[in-house]
């Protein structure tokens, strides 16, 4: 599949996250015609068959997906960690500081206390 089928894919049949799910429903041999988009408009066989992509693609995708989601979820975790650090060290010397590629929103005192300041939602 390419990146554009992998997009349109994931919008329609993944859209609350449940890549696992999915991907057991179609490995357990539901049949594909049993398998609805997230609005209930088509079906992965159908899906399938309009966009020209084999079952083994979708089934190899998502386990891919899989995969990185669990690796995604650890290192949120860790950043997660981390970041509790950083409000730690800021906290105990009044300091501020941002978070690289979030922009408008920081970490510091301010008139209602120390923390972050989420004032500016353009990020």
């Amino acid at each position: 599949m390419d990146a554009s089928t992998q997009s349109a894919f994931s919008r329609l049949f993944c859209s609350y996250g449940n890549y696992a799910y999915l991907l057991n429903k179609i490995t357990s041999g539901k049949p594909l015609s049993e398998i609805w988009d997230d609005w209930g408009d088509t079906n992965l066989a159908k899906w399938l068959q309009q966009k020209n992509v084999p079952k083994e693609d979708v089934v190899n995708w998502l386990q891919k997906a899989v995969e990185s989601e669990k690796v995604l979820s650890d290192k949120l975790k860790e950043a997660n960690k981390l970041l509790a650090e950083c409000e730690s060290i800021a906290s105990e010397a009044y300091l501020t500081f941002s978070m690289p590629r979030v922009t408008g929103v920081s970490y510091g005192p301010s008139e209602w206390g120390i923390g972050w300041d989420r004032s500016d939602y353009s990020c």
